[in-house]
């Protein structure tokens, strides 16, 4: 059997009539929440919508799920699935309702959704449905709050000219403590995009594996009883073996092309020794041809 799903805190059912929305309802694509609307009348709603207190009592303001309270309402459903976040939690509810317009600065956000996360005792899955993410989305931002203070305070210092994205403090974070401040500074000076980032990593990788991924493929290779059940070492250690069968794979790549390349030269090498040899047998066969008729001619054949 699998683990127990944990409860979600907060959820509620809410009277549709009661839920207020935000300005931003009145640029809802059309053709959008007609579709919502039909799974929702097929399926039902598939994940709740976060609310708080509205303008007066029994009223909720709607700060993620706009647009399934529009479906709801188009299909005449009485009520929504609905998480309730406190009255306390404003700067939280404003950081959120900016995230819905598509903005956000990663620290505030990962700082929002680590606060959510511990004193509503949610999971990465509930602060998605919360905040209309995926639990991807909602893990890479929560990666952010190990970022060193220091390293965060030279980020909000120095990044003005080059703007951080939430996967650039991504690489920060998962970089060792000590190597976080370094990491920072080559970013922001050379300007570096997440794909050279991930270049220079993998390139890393080949050239100078981690010590851990050493040890832990030396304890698989000599068989003994005391390798880690570690699940974080192991993970590591399959990663690096993922990274040697790339690399074999581009090995034998050219290896097999460099094979083909001779292959194919041997073969025309052959064709052409072939070609000239029969040019000299006809070539025999000719004079041979005339040496008879000259000996016929002559009597003596």
């Amino acid at each position: 059997m699998g683990r127990k799903k944990k409860p979600l805190k907060h959820l509620q059912k809410m009277n549709s009539a009661a839920l207020e929305l935000p300005a931003r309802a009145s640029r809802a694509v059309e053709e959008e929440v007609v579709v919502l609307a039909e799974s929702m009348a097929s399926r039902g709603q598939q994940e709740p919508i976060l609310v708080t207190e509205g303008s007066g009592p029994g009223k909720w303001r709607v700060i993620v799920g706009v647009r399934r309270v529009l479906a709801a309402k188009r299909i005449n459903a009485s009520t929504v699935d609905a998480i309730v976040l406190p009255g306390r939690f404003q700067t939280e509810i404003r950081i959120l309702e900016r995230l819905q317009d598509g903005h956000y600065e990663p620290f505030s956000l990962a700082d929002t959704l680590q606060r959510l996360k511990d004193e509503c005792d949610w999971t990465q899955t509930h602060l998605g449905y919360a905040i209309g993410r995926n639990r991807d989305f909602v893990a890479n931002i929560l990666a952010i709050v190990q970022i060193d203070p220091a390293v965060r305070k030279y980020i909000n210092e120095n990044s003005n000219g080059t703007q951080m994205t939430a996967r650039h403090l991504r690489y920060v974070a998962r970089t060792p403590q000590s190597e976080q401040l370094a990491m920072a500074k080559q970013i922001i000076a050379q300007g570096l995009s997440t794909k050279k980032l991930e270049r220079q990593k993998h390139s890393d990788t080949l050239n100078d594996p981690q010590p851990e991924f050493i040890r832990v493929r030396d304890l698989r290779r000599a068989g003994t009883p005391d390798a880690p059940g570690n699940m974080k070492e192991w993970r590591k250690y399959y990663r690096q073996l993922t990274t040697d069968l790339r690399r074999l794979d581009r090995q034998e790549q050219r290896e097999s092309r460099r094979a083909l390349d001779l292959l194919s030269m041997a073969r025309l090498r052959r064709r052409l020794v072939k070609r000239e040899a029969n040019r000299k047998r006809r070539a025999l066969a000719r004079e041979l041809r005339q040496a008879r008729r000259h000996l016929e001619h002559a009597g003596l054949a």
